[in-house]
């Protein structure tokens, strides 16, 4: 962000800068060419203009009569003087043609003792050579030069506009020193010179305001920023046009400012048409086309939409590397922007490519390497050969390493927190290559230091104690390890609460907690089975409870008293006696190739049960490759529906007996209990996938937490809302296609071959209309085709019109996003292309998605919502956390259950599951005497599917055609019907899952 801004007020800066003795001067030709005779005319004739335009004490009447005594002056001098006189002129007019021969002293210096009343000529001279210092990367001796100059124009009776372009300068050498503070201070006199010099309004002070805004924003203060960009972009509009390049600038830093503001899409929108915009009127290789590129890059990576930015990065990178160089350190930030999502891709080969090549560039540029890269570039390749199973160069690494210890000492000093982040750094380093003493010498030093800092940012320390612990455990020391551990644990708890790490923005930082699993199997193998309960659940609980902490009564804070035995009493009491709520736990260790799996079982009464998992290893460990390959394989059995013929039962039942077999003991009849009947499994569950996959004994449900179904028990009880009301939406009207620009590419690149269209689906619409046949016309609303859109819906639930429905039916595309769930979005009817001006306006921004962040703000008393789409379950697999995504969303608006589906969905065989699931619910089959609870109606109307023999789905379906509610692109072509069966295979019926209270 830093070096992409520079680089744009640089190119203001080239633009900007106007020597007052410029080609365009008539003075120029005359005094190159010795008639200083005609020259003295001329400036004569500019003084009584000036006088008469700007009045008789303007800047420009200054100029214009030192100018004029200047050249009447110029006669009294010698031959060499003139010669030398006529040199600097030219130097000035054109620096490029004339052999930089006398640095600035000398020049300051001749025109100091020849031509003492030449104060502003010898201004313009340092200010010249302040801009030739700049490019050159000589910073110190460009704001030196500039400050010079700065106190000639201070010094002038009249305000000039040289005073806002030194300090300018001064600024921007302060920022390119790493100043950004005293930068900010230097922009800011700047605009306030020019404002006074040139007016508010005059355009050089509004590319003195962009200026600033571009340093704001890459400091972080984006409020700030979008609001000077609010006065800027306007006027640059009026004044230059919407394709000159100020206001293309404006309009990029706008958009950039939404993204960190949070408005994500909005900016990500505006950056796009930028860049469309940018590619049409400057080329499709300029340099701000791929600053444009790299800003929407970055947006796209703030989504988790890693493939796309990495498009981005790789189109930008092909342009800097043309433009400046494929070894200019702005190349080499691209390259490791680029290698940064590579490996967020799990693309490691190519990861590891990119980030040798930023040290490659980094070991070429010499002075002005970047040692903070070279050690980003460093450990990346580090971690991408620990993932290719390649033994690293750990010693070139380390000495990487601890030369950034001495910098940080030398520079911060050795208390520094700069310092023991580079602790950090080196002893989680040591540690991984086996070296335990050095690294617990280190990590201590390091864990010392931060518990004595002012307590604002403590995930530093965090990871010094996790890895302590993580030390201490494979040394045996089991009590050291406990205590490194809990109170890792305990200082993310207090820093989470603190900094309010809520919703989508806690789960970068929750990645960061890696050690309450190991610390709650810790527990569990001593004994200590209650308080092992209390940790897993507070890491499972805390996701949601932090969103309802106004909201939370007793029992959500249970999960964090100290009183384990009374938590524990407080989930219990919601429970059934036929009801067990069931976890699992795993964690890695040995470069994550060696782990252990437990699961956790809690009943109505009595502790919870602990059950150690056996692994294939011989001491009875789980294998990390080994589980990933058995998980893969049967979530490509699940999701690909051409496997009808090639389910492998054999190897489902092994991982039935490995993973769910072990703890059934724990569900059957005991202690007065009666076997369990309804299994509540917390998410992520049993590997990820349904464990209705794995036994049909139970009807199963999914919860986020213990504590939230407990919570969610209480507060909406039995009857939360009675009324049989539907609201439906299906069939949404896409777009077939549009130009690059549209709304539909949010959340792409600017270009066509990544954007993603979407299939009509004719039986979502047939779906709806026969579930809505089963409720009184009166008490249902539907809509389809056109009306199905975005506006539409965030309409009725401003004004809570959907507060009132007992049910909400979204039949229609899903389009998941695993890595930022909450931008997760369902697709609707396609909207009205926006122009930038609209994008910035203060209106609602209206596209073709409803995600799951809009969702967050709706209040609802639904029973159930049904996402009938494809991967609305997903999220991302935030360590111990439950998915977070669409049923979170609609959980923390207030549904009490939601039925969504965890991979891609036929639209023949959804629309059968759904009719039989709301008939079960409603009591509408003959075989009903009641109502069904959700649990059991959505197991029965799965059952039911598997067992439909082709007769039966060629009656019902009525020829509906085989579309998938996916993008085109993932469309499954027609399965291949060899089975009497059809639906037979768990693909057609067991991607949809009950999650929230079952009953």
């Amino acid at each position: 962000m830093r070096s992409i801004c520079v680089h744009l007020i640089l190119t203001c800066f080239v633009l900007g800068f106007a020597v007052r003795a410029a080609s365009a001067d008539p003075l120029t030709e005359m005094i190159v060419s010795g008639r200083f005779d005609e020259a003295a005319k001329v400036a004569q004739e500019l003084v009584d203009q000036s006088v008469k335009l700007n009045g008789d004490t303007h800047w420009k009447t200054a100029e214009a009569r030192e100018r004029l005594q200047v050249m009447k002056s110029v006669a009294e001098h010698s031959p060499e003087e003139k010669k030398r006189f006529q040199q600097i002129w030219r130097w000035l007019a054109d620096p490029k043609r004339v052999p930089n021969d006398a640095g600035p002293d000398d020049r300051v210096e001749f025109l100091e003792t020849a031509f003492p009343k030449a104060v502003l000529l010898r201004a313009t001279v340092l200010e010249r050579d302040s801009f030739d210092e700049f490019g050159k990367g000589r910073y110190a001796a460009a704001k030196a030069s500039a400050g010079n100059a700065r106190e000639i124009y201070s010094a002038s009776s009249t305000p000039h506009p040289g005073q806002g372009r030194t300090t300018e300068t001064c600024g921007l050498c302060d920022m390119m020193l790493s100043r950004k503070a005293d930068a900010a201070n230097q922009l800011r006199a700047a605009v306030e010179a020019f404002e006074q010099a040139l007016g508010s309004h005059h355009p050089r002070t509004m590319l003195s305001r962009s200026h600033l805004a571009y340093l704001l924003s890459s400091m972080g203060k984006h409020d700030e920023s979008l609001e000077l960009l609010q006065l800027v972009r306007p006027f640059n509009q009026a004044h230059f046009g919407p394709n000159h390049l100020n206001t293309l600038k404006a309009n990029l830093f706008s958009g950039v400012d939404l993204i960190h503001s949070g408005d994500v899409v909005r900016g990500i929108a505006v950056i796009q048409q930028t860049t469309q915009m940018a590619k049409s009127a400057l080329g499709e290789h300029h340099l701000f086309v791929a600053s444009c590129l790299s800003h929407l890059a970055n947006g796209l990576r703030i989504q988790a939409q890693y493939d796309d930015a990495a498009d981005a990065f790789a189109d930008a990178l092909a342009i800097y590397s043309k433009k400046l160089g494929p070894n200019h350190m702005q190349t080499a930030k691209l390259h490791w922007n680029l290698a940064f999502v590579q490996f967020l891709q799990e693309e490691f080969a190519d990861a590891k490519k990119s980030a040798e090549r930023v040290v490659q560039i980094q070991k070429q540029l010499r002075a002005q390497r970047s040692l903070s890269l070279m050690i980003d570039a460093t450990e990346l390749i580090f971690e991408c050969d620990r993932h290719l199973g390649i033994r690293p160069k750990a010693r070139d690494y380390e000495t990487l390493l601890r030369n950034g210890l001495r910098f940080e000492e030398e520079h911060n000093g050795v208390e520094s927190r700069e310092a023991a982040i580079a602790m950090l750094r080196l002893g989680r380093f040591l540690a991984s290559i086996n070296r335990d003493d050095e690294a617990i010498s280190v990590l201590s030093k390091a864990s010392s230091i931060l518990a004595g800092a002012d307590g604002t940012d403590q995930l530093h320390l965090i990871a010094c104690k996790q890895t302590l612990g993580n030390i201490y455990r494979q040394q045996g020391e089991v009590d050291k390890a406990i205590a490194e551990y809990s109170s890792a644990v305990e200082l993310f708890e207090e820093s989470r609460r603190r900094v309010g790490f809520t919703g989508l923005s806690s789960l970068a930082t929750t990645e960061l907690d890696r050690t309450a699993p190991t610390l709650a199997i810790m527990l569990a193998k001593n004994g200590q089975a209650v308080e092992a309960w209390r940790q897993l659940e507070q890491w499972r609980a805390f996701q949601l409870t932090d969103e309802l902490e106004a909201e939370l009564s007793d029992t959500a804070s249970a999960a964090k008293e100290k009183s384990s035995k009374h938590a524990l009493e407080r989930v219990q009491s919601s429970l059934d006696v036929d009801e067990a709520i069931a976890s699992w736990i795993g964690v890695w260790f040995d470069q994550q190739q060696r782990g252990e799996i437990w699961a956790c079982v809690v009943r109505k009464s009595g502790d919870p049960q602990w059950i150690e998992l056996a692994g294939s290893n011989k001491d009875g460990s789980f294998a990390m490759e080994e589980m990933r390959r058995d998980h893969d394989v049967l979530r490509a059995m699940l999701t690909d529906g051409k496997s009808s013929t090639r389910w492998d039962a054999e190897g489902v039942e092994r991982l039935a007996s490995e993973r769910f077999h072990p703890i059934e003991k724990a569900l059957h009849a005991k202690n007065g209990m009666p076997a369990v009947r309804r299994l509540i499994v917390t998410l992520p569950g049993a590997g990820d996938l349904p464990l209705e996959v794995l036994t049909v004994n139970y009807a199963i449900s999914y919860t986020p937490s213990a504590t939230f179904l407990a919570w969610q028990r209480s507060r909406l009880g039995p009857k939360a809302n009675t009324s049989p009301m539907l609201f439906a939406i299906a069939d949404p009207q896409f777009k077939a296609e549009s130009p690059p620009t549209d709304l539909l590419a949010t959340n792409r690149p600017g270009n066509n071959r990544i954007r993603k269209s979407y299939a009509p689906l004719p039986g979502t619409r047939v779906e709806v209309e026969a579930i809505a046949s089963m409720f009184a016309p009166a008490s249902v609303k539907t809509l389809f085709g056109e009306d199905a859109n975005e506006a539409e819906i965030e309409t009725l639930a401003t004004q809570r019109e959907l507060e009132q429905y007992r049910y909400l039916h979204f039949a229609t595309h899903g389009d998941p996003n695993r890595d930022a769930p909450f931008q997760s979005s369902l697709r609707l009817a396609s909207p009205p292309t926006e122009s930038i001006d609209d994008l910035l306006s203060d209106d609602h921004l209206y596209d073709d998605r409803l995600t799951a962040a809009q969702v967050r703000n709706w209040q609802l008393n639904a029973d159930l919502v049904t996402l009938s789409a494809c991967d609305t379950a997903l999220g991302p697999r935030v360590r111990g956390k439950a998915f977070v995504g669409f049923s979170q969303a609609f959980l923390l608006a207030g549904a009490k259950s939601v039925v969504a589906s965890n991979w891609q969905v036929r639209d023949d065989a959804t629309s059968l599951l759904m009719r039989r699931f709301y008939q079960n619910l409603l009591g509408q089959r003959e075989e009903l005497n009641d109502p069904m609870p959700k649990a059991e109606a959505l197991n029965e109307a799965k059952r039911w599917l598997r067992n439909l023999t082709i007769n039966d789905i060629d009656r019902m379906l009525d020829d509906l055609p085989p579309v998938v509610r996916g993008t085109i692109e993932k469309r499954l072509p027609d399965v291949k019907i060899e089975s009497a069966k059809p639906f037979e295979n768990p693909y057609f019926w067991a991607p949809f899952v009950l999650i929230g209270d079952s009953r």
